[in-house]
This record gives structure tokens, C-alpha cells and sequence, in this order.
């Protein structure tokens, strides 16, 4: 995959966003999304991006399950904590932790595990293929 195409898709749903195409999850269109509750989450799916590219330029495969796992929580905090930050300063600290955070760690920790499982059984079938491929 080309480098940062995945800020890169990022940053193009966010200005479709602001251009006021989907509608965010709070209901607002257009740049509107920038000052709601909701903006830090939706910025950190950006530093997730980048921080998920470097760290997947890094990868070995030796334990490739547990690297992947690892990664997945890294973005998964990064955004999280973005979000609690904004919302945050929008709301106090302890609401911003009870709605922002703590509703989402079940969800988090489902879409950590199977994604990381996904991820690996298309790398093990992919290499598979590559490998019956090249006989």
C-alpha cells in the first residue's frame, strides 16, 4: 500500500465531511463537526492513521498476532484519548470519562481482538496462496 494512504483517506472523508457530504454522528453537517463534542475522536482517527503507518512500517513478522494486537490498542488509545480530551474541555473530566471512554471499551476491546484476528488469517491465507502460487 501506497505511504500515509490511510491519513490520506482520512484527511478526504473529513473535508467531504466539512463540505457538509456524510453527516456526522452528532447530526452536524459542514465544518460544524470541527467545534462539536465529537471532534476530538474524529481527529484522532488522523494521528491514528499516522501512528498506524509508522508503526506498521516497523512490523516483524516473528509474532505477527501479537504485533498487530498491540498496534490495534496503541490507535485505539490514541483516539480515545483525543476524544476524552476534547470532550473534555467541553463537559468536566469525570462525565467526560463516563460518556466518552468507558462506554467504548467493550466495543474497543471486541474490535482489537477479531480485527486482529482477521488480520492474521488474510496474512497466513494470503501467504499460503503466494506460496502454492509459486510452485
Amino acid at each position: 500500500m501506497p505511504r500515509y494512504v490511510e491519513l490520506l483517506t482520512v484527511l478526504i472523508w473529513l473535508a467531504l465531511a466539512s463540505l457538509g457530504f456524510p453527516e456526522m454522528a452528532d447530526g452536524k453537517r459542514g465544518i460544524d463537526w470541527l467545534h462539536g463534542y465529537s471532534s476530538g475522536y474524529l481527529l484522532g482517527f488522523a494521528f491514528s492513521a499516522v501512528g498506524l503507518n509508522v508503526m506498521g512500517k516497523k512490523r516483524r513478522h516473528i509474532r505477527l498476532f501479537v504485533t498487530i494486537l498491540l498496534e490495534q490498542v496503541v490507535v485505539t488509545i490514541m483516539i480515545l484519548s483525543l476524544g476524552f480530551l476534547v470532550l473534555g474541555s467541553h463537559i468536566c473530566w469525570y462525565e467526560s470519562w463516563l460518556n466518552g471512554v468507558l462506554p467504548f471499551l467493550p466495543g474497543a476491546v471486541i474490535k482489537v481482538v477479531v480485527g486482529s484476528s482477521l488480520v492474521l488469517l488474510i496474512f497466513m491465507a494470503n501467504r499460503k496462496i503466494w506460496r502454492y502460487n509459486r510452485l
